[in-house]
């Protein structure tokens, strides 16, 4: 691997803010159980729609990068440490692509700072209330108990994500690391399977890429740009061919490029 100093000459700080939508489904699975609901899936309750929460997005995101990287520097990962912070917020940046790319609090023992990252993501939201079906499902050796399971059929998901040019300057984080980004969002599921998170496929990732640093046109009018719809409006979604999706692509702002990378 090259050194700190021949890796930021090998890649340039990004310099335009980019905002994105991704979207992915659950066939028979769990995506995210929340422990403090005897991991059932995380609903909200006004709702009944689903939700996965932003810190698990950004963590199957980190699996691929630290997959693929193999740990080493300058593409470790801080967050998989447990050693109490001794070095400079500086060379932790150079060292962590995770701290580059979301940001992290750390602490010397005596004073804590926050770094943040010029990513950040929602929550993903179901795009209609969801059912939740219960199962025992035997074990492997009858002597064992029973496991319960609760699963969702199917369900589509939305979330969204934002990149700071202005904060990437101060992180560090470089047009590699977005490259190595969208890698992670195309992949975070691939190599993370389990029969409780059933099947999970990334559907699309849609990034708007703005000619300026601080943004040609507001974030939600791009999201809102995209619209999701169902085949047959009275019938439950049991597979992606049961939504319409479709972007306004002419309603673009000037200044602002549409990519579908999927």
């Amino acid at each position: 691997m090259p050194t700190n100093k021949a890796y930021k000459q090998m890649s340039k700080i990004i310099e335009n803010r980019y905002d994105f939508i991704v979207l992915f489904d659950v066939n028979d699975g769990n995506p995210n159980g929340g422990p403090d609901a005897n991991d059932a899936p995380r609903i909200d309750p006004q709702t009944g729609e689903g939700l996965v929460t932003d810190v698990y997005l950004k963590r199957k995101v980190c699996n691929y990068v630290q997959m693929v990287k193999e740990n080493c520097k300058p593409f470790d990962m801080y967050i998989k440490e447990r050693a109490i912070l001794n070095q400079q917020i500086e060379w932790m940046r150079a060292n962590y692509w995770d701290i580059r790319t979301f940001g992290a609090l750390m602490t010397n023992g005596k004073n804590t700072r926050q770094v943040r990252g010029p990513v950040q993501m929602t929550f993903a939201r179901s795009v209609e209330p969801i059912l939740v079906l219960s199962a025992c499902h035997e074990q492997v050796s009858k002597s064992c108990i029973p496991e319960h399971k609760q699963t969702i059929p199917y369900v589509l998901f939305a979330g969204y994500g934002y990149i700071s040019a202005h904060l990437a300057a101060e992180s560090g984080f470089t047009e590699e690391d977005l490259v190595l980004f969208w890698s992670g969002l195309i992949h975070m599921f691939e190599d993370d399977h389990s029969s409780l998170r059933g099947r999970m496929s990334l559907r699309k990732l849609i990034v708007f890429k703005h000619q300026s640093q601080y943004g040609n046109a507001p974030s939600g009018l791009l999201f809102g740009l995209l619209t999701i719809k169902k085949v047959h409006p009275y019938i439950p979604g049991r597979e992606y061919k049961d939504y319409i999706i479709n972007i306004q692509r002419d309603a673009v702002p000037e200044g602002v490029e549409l990519i579908e990378i999927i």
